[in-house]
């Protein structure tokens, strides 16, 4: 984590804002989701961009990846479909996205909260006089922060070996009741005793008063406890850390840094002038740098070579804000973790008669914002203003059905009809039309296809589809899992807050299962489970009405908004 202390702008109030190096005990997916509805309004366009170039910027970096590693990256169409990967911190790939995540949430939280003001985040705002300029600052911070977990993974691989399922134990440990000087002791026996190699030596990474944390590869980290009685019998935890080792100057060099930060050729960004002094998690002192380039090096080699001691952070923020002399501080941080909490803490010790005023960057996206205009027509609302059908059954001689018969030919032979509703809405959202009527079509004008399907028993003899009958095509789990998320990365919902589904229902014994599989792993999943209050609703048309054949999404979508119409679900048909 870093600080930046400020007056600028605050009034008479000293300020420093707190950047840390770990994503918040929050939903991460949840935060993002908050971030992406909020892009949507027209107040919110600097964090739209950001956010928009943050996903051509990864995507960049992922193109430049060697083939071993670009394949193992899932396909995203923006940050929150990465944010929504809950197995991402793991893989080979899972430190680099991990760390440009965090940039981005931190940058994007910060644009969002409107205010003047993980380290790579606070290097982009500390170059930027303005809002628009954090905007497009932030995007080389996230190169260069996805670089450097990349860079890490490589090293760390030589180190230790992945498990066969890809993933490693933890590579730190924090523990509480010993001193920073006695496990210092016992691991340097440790390391002695066991003729450990220095580049796999087990060390100290990170302190503060109450607690030290102690890194190393995952299977001589585990080691080090068993050797050590001290160690073996403290208080302690592994961190999730699972990507490799960090702050260790016996593995990196200059060399390391050069290559990270400027990649293959220096940015324009690189030139920027500094805007707000930073300070140092290692010492607590400002960084020296001129500009933003500069200004990436020193945290690069801070991440690489230093350690986080929070008490030097602490200390210099108190020196920092002392100059001031204010009877008020503000401390501007990003919601609250383990280790996050203790630095404001012991700055509020340290402060005497002056007090201390928290401000959370993360608060404004909690304040239940509801788009009033949207950014471009691209994030409007569509407004279905009318609907109709004719089931089997209804009259046939209506001239208007008989005329859209005769002159849509085409429609008949459509496979869905529903599709012709998605092409409709992506012309709306384009802007290149106000107003569209779309639906779909079926006539059976020959009895052969239904009498091949009677057949080879695919038809039930009442007309419906048997949706889950036990008597009851062959859809794939992971491709409708696939279909559902991006649907709710695009709206920005939580699959949990989903209350009612509309299967296709084909009432096949393989079709149905699958959907159902589908639908509940991915809108009623085993972890995080559903609430009480979070009943999740199943149906299908089909079973009411049959299959429509090519008008049997439209059906589907006219039940939706009927329920909706009628704040009823009627009952499944048998």
């Amino acid at each position: 984590m870093t600080a930046t202390p400020s007056t600028d702008g605050l009034g008479d109030s000293a300020s420093y804002m707190l950047f840390s190096s770990e994503f918040p005990n929050d939903d991460l997916r949840d935060l993002f989701r908050r971030l992406h509805i909020n892009s949507k309004c027209q107040k919110f366009r600097f964090l739209a961009t950001f956010l928009d170039a943050c996903g051509d910027a990864v995507h960049d970096e992922v193109a430049a990846l060697p083939l071993n590693f670009k394949k193992l990256v899932p396909p995203f169409k923006s940050v929150l479909s990465l944010a929504d990967d809950s197995d991402f911190r793991q893989g080979p790939v899972g430190g680099a996205l991990e760390s440009a995540l965090l940039c981005i949430l931190e940058i994007g939280m910060f644009i969002g909260s409107g205010y003047r003001a993980k380290l790579f985040a606070a290097a982009a705002i500390s170059v930027s006089k303005s809002l628009s300029e954090v905007a497009m600052n932030g995007v080389e911070s996230v190169s260069v922060a996805f670089r450097l977990g990349i860079h890490v993974n490589e090293v760390s691989e030589r180190l230790e070996s992945r498990h066969q399922d890809g993933t490693y134990d933890s590579w730190a440990y924090v523990l509480t009741g010993l001193s920073v000087a006695k496990v210092q002791e016992e691991l340097y026996r440790y390391n002695t005793e066991s003729s450990n190699p220095t580049p796999t030596k087990v060390f100290i990474s990170a302190s503060d008063k109450t607690s030290v944390s102690v890194t190393g590869p995952p299977s001589r980290l585990k080691n080090a406890f068993r050797h050590s009685q001290a160690l073996r019998y403290s208080k302690h935890l592994p961190m999730p850390v699972f990507n490799g080792l960090c702050h260790a100057p016996h593995l990196y060099v200059a060399e390391d840094v050069k290559s990270i930060v400027h990649g293959s050729a220096p940015k324009c960004t690189h030139t920027l002038r500094i805007q707000l002094p930073l300070l140092s998690p290692q010492t607590g002192k400002q960084f020296l740098a001129r500009n933003a380039g500069e200004r990436f090096e020193e945290i690069a080699a801070d991440i690489l070579m230093g350690g986080t001691f929070l008490d030097n952070l602490s200390g210099g923020i108190l020196d920092s804000i002392s100059d001031f002399g204010s009877a008020e501080c503000e401390a501007f941080l990003f919601r609250s973790s383990l280790v996050s909490n203790s630095t404001p803490a012991t700055v509020t010790e340290g402060l005497g008669q002056a007090t201390m005023k928290r401000v959370d960057f993360m608060d404004w996206s909690f304040d239940g914002i509801t788009p009033s205009e949207p950014r471009t027509v691209a994030q409007s609302t569509l407004a279905i203003v009318g609907m109709s059908c004719r089931l089997p059954g209804g009259a046939n001689d209506y001239p208007m059905h008989r005329l859209a018969l005769v002159t849509a030919y085409e429609a008949l032979e459509m496979p869905g009809g529903l599709a012709a509703v998605n092409a409709a809405c992506s012309a709306l959202w384009a802007g290149e039309v106000d107003t569209i009527i779309a639906g779909g079509l079926s006539v059976i004008t020959s009895p052969d296809i239904y009498a091949m399907l009677s057949n080879g028993h695919f038809l039930s003899r009442t007309g419906q589809c048997k949706v889950w009958d036990e008597g009851g095509g062959r859809p794939h789990v992971g491709a409708q899992k696939s279909n559902y998320a991006q649907v709710t990365q695009a709206a920005g919902i939580n699959p949990l807050d989903v209350g009612y589904v509309e299967l296709h229902g084909t009432g096949t014994q393989v079709g149905d299962a699958v959907e159902s599989e589908s639908v509940c792993d991915f809108f009623a999943p085993l972890s995080p489970r559903r609430r009480a209050d979070q009943p999740l609703h199943l149906g299908a048309v089909e079973s009411n009405i049959g299959h429509g054949g090519a008008a049997a999404g439209i059906a589907s979508l006219i039940k939706v908004l009927l329920v909706f119409q009628n704040n009823e679900i009627p009952p499944h048909g048998d």
